[in-house]
């Protein structure tokens, strides 16, 4: 949806730095390098 880690953290209640290790950890799952490569194709 666009949030940042600091809105995602706040919505989920966790810290902004477990957000980051959560997305990145993600991220290398999907082989992707940053959020817009993770996304579906349309």
């Amino acid at each position: 949806m666009g949030e940042t880690n600091s809105q995602i953290a706040q919505a989920l209640g966790l810290t902004r730095n477990t957000v980051k290790t959560y997305l990145q950890r993600t991220l290398e799952k999907l082989g992707a390098h940053n959020r817009i490569e993770a996304l579906p194709a349309q």
